[in-house]
């Protein structure tokens, strides 16, 4: 294990920088009970939570832990993303990513994965989070354990930064 330790940090001005990068607060959200889809437009998840920035130069660390387990006996392929809504304005997706499986047999597939993205949305309005999937190859579906199952890892955490 290693230990920094210093003074001051300053920044490219050379001033001491007060309060940046300090977490101001964190919500979590997590999913409540199974979930089992195969949607082939987006579709939500069930994982979501809302939260409001203290100043429009904060920013969201949003931060999503899923284990998918996939269905099928053949190659299936889906997709997730999260959405940022701002009350009253226009959903930006700040997370994308793909998940592919492959089985030759009837055993579940899983995979593992952890997103994170820093948004910076200039905003104290109420922003919603929201995980959502769509399956783009393949005909099974993707299903999460909830959190009555003591193995979910299905977790949304939002934490608000300083700027």
């Amino acid at each position: 294990m290693s230990t920094l330790s210093v003074d001051t940090i300053h920044n490219s001005s050379g001033a001491s920088p007060t309060g940046v990068g300090k977490i101001i607060q964190t919500k979590i959200g997590s999913l409540a009970s199974d979930f089992a889809g195969g949607s082939t437009s987006y579709a939500d998840l069930g994982i979501s939570q809302t939260i409001t920035l203290a100043s429009t130069s904060n920013k969201l660390l949003i931060s999503l832990s899923t284990t998918p387990y996939i269905g099928g006996g053949s190659e299936e392929r889906f997709e997730l993303k999260v959405w940022v809504q701002p009350s009253g304005g226009t959903s930006v997706a700040v997370i994308h990513d793909n998940y592919w499986a492959y089985r030759t047999n009837d055993d579940w597939k899983s995979s593992s994965g952890f997103h994170q993205a820093l948004y910076s949305p200039s905003s104290t309005a109420v922003l919603t989070v929201t995980a959502q999937y769509k399956r783009e190859s393949g005909g099974d579906n993707m299903h999460l354990w909830g959190a009555t199952n003591a193995a979910s890892t299905n977790t949304l955490i939002l934490h608000e930064v300083a700027a």
